[in-house]
């Protein structure tokens, strides 16, 4: 039979709903449209995240055994009320990765890098 959410829990975007909508009272957004888009990070992240974030857990370096299903729905709230705090980080990360990336293939590679191009 043909899943129309492909595999996604319903359970993980209320759970994550209700994350993003407890973290509007800490961030205050400014406009209906911030407010819009909090609650939509923090729904489409806990819907498509929590399922690879408790399967990272379940690895045998870390929990060694698969969250429960309340467990998984409280990864789901936390990644809803944590999500407007760690987009920024991500991208700020990834930022400074593209502005450094020359410094760190020097470091990994022990070489200096030809400045000019190629030839």
């Amino acid at each position: 039979m043909n899943d129309p959410l492909g595999g996604l829990n319903p359970h993980h975007a209320i759970a994550g709903f209700g994350g993003a909508l407890a973290s509007l009272t800490f961030t205050k957004p400014a406009t209906l449209l911030v407010a819009l888009g909090t609650l939509s990070a923090g729904l489409a992240t806990a819907m498509y995240m929590t399922p690879v974030i408790a399967e990272i857990l379940a690895s045998p370096k870390l929990l060694g055994y698969a969250l429960t299903g309340r467990a998984e729905l409280g990864l789901a709230f936390l990644l809803g009320l944590t999500v407007m705090i760690f987009i920024p980080a991500v991208l700020s990360a990834a930022t400074w990765v593209k502005d450094n990336v020359s410094k760190l293939m020097e470091r990994v590679t022990g070489t200096k890098g030809d400045t000019n191009g190629p030839t």
